[in-house]
């Protein structure tokens, strides 16, 4: 870790390779005084580098990959890096049709050799005589085992009636992501007419306990970034059961328990804290459902326009739904001027509805290191786009190529549209020789080390976008933030 918080960013795997380059992992490396508690020792190794060497061996060398498990699985003040690793990384070994997904034969044939090896440090995780591990490896060896006895009813019974008494007594099924292998369970037992009454009892008991959770409804606004990670999985998973219901209750001819499904989904699908928080859904995303699904919003939508005639209904969803997905602007604007031709322009009906829940962006007035004073209170009636750096922080550099060509692109197309970085946790000689070296030209100011206190600035880089009218919305990690920045302002 260099001088402060980052996000590191990464293809999650192999077997996602389909996926779009900015989808990306999320980790937020955090001072180890805060992470591990006053008891930490402060010589500890960091431990990320027991994170980093199991990947390094996992599906190449057993007794490797043990030994960096246990070192994180000894101590409880790792199990958030345990839990992460595990199911975000190793549990990707075991996803079901990922051969399909990648052309190359010879690289099918090596990955099918390291899951082989994957399960064998599986079948020595469940029996270690660190309590800790057992139970963070348990869940997927039981989803493991449902893969390999599918075609076995019995053994099938057995092993989801087990899951269900010692994974699913907990209400918490975010622990060890407990609720995503009784969905994953579910899959594949539903697809056997003999347990239909098992496979109906996993599913609503899963449901039940995610949608018992009081985290789903709670204000978003007090929680905690760990709470707001977990608000975000409890919402999306609860939503894809909504989403499941719904497509089950449409093939048998159901309309009315269908849209009531479908609302529910749309409800639950990811608002804006959820896509900040886009990593904590990410993997059970590609895992569950096998593809990118970042909403469930345009279900309900299309169903709408399927059988409902509530214009005023179906145009409200598309707005909310654009209003955190930009990505469904060009849908809502071709919808308006289809259906609302008579009222004012889209341009007009977009920008006098993008303030909406939007908090006030904080005043703040900083010298740019071109020696010129940037004051927010004087740039009101325009699109602002900050951007928190460092040189330091490698995700930062990477994308400064796709920053530089916005700005130029912007700043001659856009007259209403400025952007301001701000280099964080650095020095100015060090930005400077960096600015100089890449030939950028986007402004920059020097953090005067208050500024990102004011923005809810949690990792870097952090941008956020702010209105003419003065208020602020986050963007997202992990998305195609030029497309987002366009679609709002265009």
């Amino acid at each position: 870790m260099q001088n402060g918080v980052f996000r590191q960013t990464g293809v999650v795997g192999n077997t996602f390779k389909k996926m779009k380059k900015t989808i990306l992992t999320v980790i937020l490396f955090i001072l180890l005084s805060s992470v591990y508690g006053q008891d930490a020792n402060k010589n500890e190794v960091w431990p990320g580098e027991y994170f980093n060497n199991f990947q390094k061996y996992s599906g190449r060398n057993i007794d490797s990959s043990i030994y960096y498990a246990r070192l994180l699985a000894a101590n409880k003040n790792y199990n958030f890096m345990l839990q992460d690793l595990l199911h975000n990384s190793f549990a990707q070994s075991f996803r079901r049709g990922w051969e399909t997904e990648i052309k190359d034969s010879v690289r099918v044939l090596e990955l099918k050799k390291q899951t082989a090896l994957n399960k064998q440090i599986l079948n020595r995780m469940i029996t270690d005589s660190i309590q800790r591990l057992v139970t963070a490896s348990m869940p997927i060896f039981y989803w493991a085992q449902v893969q390999q006895y599918e075609n076995n009813s019995s053994k099938l019974k057995e092993i989801t009636n087990d899951f269900i008494k010692n994974q699913l007594s907990s209400d918490d099924i975010y622990d060890n992501r407990v609720g995503r292998y009784a969905l994953l369970i579910h899959q594949i037992i539903s697809n056997n007419t003999k347990l239909k009454a098992l496979s109906n009892k996993l599913f609503i008991i899963t449901q039940n306990k995610l949608k018992s959770n009081s985290i789903m409804n709670a204000d978003a606004d007090t929680l905690s970034k760990q709470a707001l990670e977990k608000r975000s999985w409890y919402r999306y998973l609860y939503a894809y059961c909504n989403y499941t219901l719904a497509n089950q209750a449409l093939k048998k001819n159901n309309v009315k328990d269908a849209g009531k499904y479908f609302l529910t989904a749309y409800e639950y699908s990811p608002d804006k804290f959820d896509r900040i928080n886009y990593s904590s859904y990410f993997y059970d995303m590609f895992i569950i459902l096998r593809k990118e699904k970042n909403s469930f919003k345009n279900d309900y939508v299309n169903y709408l326009k399927q059988y409902s005639s509530n214009k005023e209904d179906i145009l409200e969803r598309l707005l909310s739904s654009s209003l955190i997905d930009p990505t469904f602007k060009k849908e809502l604007k071709t919808y308006y001027i289809d259906n609302f031709s008579g009222r004012e322009p889209f341009s007009v009906f977009w920008q006098k509805n993008i303030n909406r829940g939007l908090k006030i962006a904080p005043a703040f007035s900083i010298l740019k290191m071109n020696g010129e004073n940037f004051s927010l209170k004087e740039k009101q009636g325009k699109w602002i786009l900050l951007d928190f750096w460092g040189t330091w922080c490698g995700p930062c550099r990477a994308e400064h190529p796709d920053l530089q060509k916005l700005y130029t692109n912007l700043s001659k197309s856009k007259p209403n549209f400025e952007l301001l970085t701000i280099a964080c946790r650095d020095d100015s000689t060090k930005v400077k020789d960096y600015m100089k070296e890449k030939l950028f030209d986007f402004p920059v100011a020097m953090s005067d080390n208050k500024i990102e206190k004011t923005y809810p600035v949690d990792g870097y880089p952090s941008k956020f976008l702010i209105t003419p009218e003065g208020n602020f919305l986050t963007i997202p990690f992990g998305i195609d933030w030029v497309d987002f920045i366009k679609n709002y302002i265009e």
